[in-house]
């Protein structure tokens, strides 16, 4: 059967169920007898089975009605055996999924059972420990009110596996006899309800956009300056050059130095900053003088230095794509999702996990439709929209 999320998918296989439990009481009426011993219509009934099940076998693709068909021939076969008079026989279950948690206009959700000779007795049907009320009873249709709250699914599909006993019809005598209090007790028929619970949410959401923008990139710098006067040199002031690297400018708010000088030197401080470069001044004067005789240098004086380090920060603009990530969320089934969109975006991405544990990733604003949802863009109020199905839609 197709492994896809459906309708399909659910009443496939409640049809499977009821038809294992359907040959699971033709088996228990049988015991003990070979082939050769089954009459006619017990060996038609086993060779048409064998035959329509084979036929499931070859089909590609099996839909939930083929399966409900090979129920439905089943149910009349049997009805034609000698024991099947007064056997209680179900054929169908309704509804094959519920969503989590049911409607907010009632506090029940209605499961019925279809089928033959269902009205013997009190039928019963008890869900996770929780007996269901009774609701309407005939031959052909049981009617039960479970309550919602014993449904419930999260973030993954819930199967839920429900107790329904029937009882078989043992005739017009016993009946008079259990009512005099003698008579038999009425054998039970136990059939498995599957019911497959939907969480109220399709899945969950992320979604970004992306544009071309200006950004700013910053590159700190640091340099050192330096210089010591030679012996016998005179004073003289000297300012020391930066620049910002090929393609860059400064920051000029960033802009500092330290300096230290010695001997009869001084740091005068920073000079014509700008976006383009600047400098740091120094007067660079020795301590004292030289003396000389017969013209050579008998004393020297002391050598004036000035030294320290220049920090600022480089910047430059650039065009970059950037990423934006809108805040994700949960989609309910059948309520849209609206996401303002940035000026100037040139694409999107929406990344949607459901339930069933696909990932779908869209990455553009107009798309095909899914199979739950389908996504749209307003240009004008330059929105997208995501737009779930709802649950019964999207599971057809």
């Amino acid at each position: 059967m197709d492994d896809a999320v459906s309708r399909n998918l659910f009443e496939g296989r409640q049809a499977g169920l009821l038809l294992i439990d359907q040959i699971d009481i033709v088996g228990q009426n049988l015991i003990g007898k070979t082939f050769e011993e089954l009459n006619e219509s017990e060996k038609r009934l086993f060779e048409d089975l064998n035959v329509s099940i084979h036929k499931l076998q070859e089909t590609e693709k099996v839909a939930a009605e083929d399966i409900k068909k090979v129920v439905r021939e089943s149910g009349n076969a049997l009805s034609v055996l000698p024991f099947a008079d007064k056997t209680p026989l179900v054929t169908e279950y309704k509804p094959s999924f519920i969503k989590s948690g049911g409607s907010p206009n009632s506090d029940f959700i209605k499961i019925k059972a279809m089928g033959i000779l269902l009205g013997t007795g009190e039928p019963k049907l008890k869900i996770s420990g929780t007996t269901c009320d009774a609701a309407g009873k005939s031959e052909s249709e049981l009617v039960f009110n479970c309550p919602k709250n014993i449904f419930q699914a999260e973030s993954r599909i819930d199967a839920i596996y429900g107790d329904l006993t029937v009882y078989q019809n043992t005739g017009f005598l016993e009946g008079i006899k259990r009512f005099l209090g003698f008579g038999k007790e009425l054998e039970e028929k136990a059939y498995k309800v599957p019911l497959y619970v939907i969480p109220s949410q399709l899945g969950t959401y992320s979604f970004s956009m992306f544009r071309e923008e200006k950004v700013i990139e910053r590159r700190s710098r640091s340099q050192g300056f330096e210089h010591t006067n030679d012996h016998c040199q005179g004073g003289r002031d000297k300012t020391f050059p930066f620049a910002p690297q090929t393609g860059w400018m400064i920051d000029t708010p960033t802009v500092k130095a330290n300096c230290d000088s010695r001997k009869s030197s001084s740091c005068n401080g920073l000079r014509n900053v700008t976006a383009n470069g600047f400098g740091y001044n120094c007067t660079i004067r020795n301590n004292g003088e030289c003396v000389k005789a017969f013209g050579k240098v008998v004393s020297y004086d002391g050598r004036g230095q000035c030294k320290g380090t220049a920090t600022w920060t480089d910047f430059r603009e650039l065009s970059q794509r950037v990423q934006h990530n809108a805040v994700g969320g949960s989609i309910v089934w059948g309520k849209d999702v609206s996401i303002p969109l940035l000026e100037n975006v040139d694409a999107v991405r929406l990344t949607v996990e459901t339930i069933n544990g696909n990932v779908i990733v869209l990455t553009q604003a107009s798309s095909d439709p899914m199979d739950w949802f389908e996504l749209e863009t307003d240009y004008e109020a330059r929105t997208v929209i995501i737009k779930p199905k709802s649950l019964e839609s999207a599971l057809d």
